[in-house]
């Protein structure tokens, strides 16, 4: 059994820039289409594509806020 320590941790990980999707669930390989209104959202989506053109999307909780 191999023992996991904080160094190999540290090397595996990855900043990305993030959407919250109001109202939808994203699951991998899938393809999604939704529009992206909010500021933060805008910058998040400039960085991905200004970059490796990667992107953390999550399912917003409250789609109220």
């Amino acid at each position: 059994m191999s023992t996991v320590t904080n160094d190999n941790l540290n090397t595996n990980i990855k900043r990305l820039p993030m959407i919250a999707l109001r109202g939808v669930s994203a699951f991998p390989s899938m393809i999604l289409n939704f529009d992206i209104e909010r500021p933060i959202s805008i910058a998040a989506l400039d960085a991905a594509m200004n970059n490796d053109r990667r992107i953390f999307l999550l399912a917003q909780r409250d789609i109220n806020v």
